[in-house]
């Protein structure tokens, strides 16, 4: 009996053995191997693309027409979201002061410190007391907002008494002067509501 029980036991040993070793064996298979690879190649580069959308570029279709003609209705930009230097004349995607659902598209026309004054009767507008060049509007600015209209009614607005954008803030306006809402509607944005700058049309 104690023989019979030595052999059973052998036996036993080299079962475990043999399936430990098909373990190995599967681990070390070649397709194995290639079938992780692929898998965590595919993880990390939707990962990247997860970072690259979130923090990096975007893509942005335009709705409306109030950058016309530098931006047309039905076009897709790229969005630049890591320079947070914004600088006049970028053309910027945000969210209004008034409206958290709905991203506008306008031109930086003044920066933190800066004063702004729009003469609505020839239309020019003056930056820091300076006429500034426009070449990128069709028509002159002859419509206000509701902005200046409220800064006029209080006796707050004229050439003598401009605008002053605040610190972290910009004064933007779409480049279709009498067919955008923008500053003029709803005051200079922060610059925290702004998801990036636009900077180059892919279709």
């Amino acid at each position: 009996m104690e023989c019979e029980n030595m052999k059973l036991n052998d036996a036993n040993t080299v079962a475990a053995s043999n399936g430990v070793h098909k373990d190995i064996n599967k681990k070390n298979n070649p397709a194995f191997k290639w079938a992780f690879i692929i898998i965590g190649a595919v993880v990390v580069v939707m990962l990247a693309m997860f970072f690259i959308k979130t923090f990096v570029i975007s893509v942005v279709t335009v709705s409306g027409t109030s950058m016309e003609p530098a931006i047309r209705e039905g076009e897709s930009w790229l969005i630049n979201k890591t320079n947070q230097n914004y600088q006049k004349n970028d053309i910027i995607t945000f969210y209004s002061n008034e409206d958290r659902k709905n991203a506008v598209v306008s031109r930086i026309i003044a920066v933190e410190g800066d004063t702004v004054y729009i003469d609505f009767n020839s239309g020019d507008i003056y930056v820091n007391n300076e006429m500034i060049d426009e070449p990128y509007v069709s028509e002159k600015t002859k419509t206000g907002g509701k902005y200046i209209t409220s800064l006029i009614e209080d006796g707050k607005y004229g050439a003598g008494t401009p605008i002053v954008v605040e610190k972290d803030h910009v004064f933007v306006m779409g480049d279709n002067r009498n067919n955008s809402r923008d500053s003029r509607e709803f005051g200079p944005i922060s610059t925290s509501s702004v998801f990036g700058i636009i900077f180059k049309k892919i279709k």
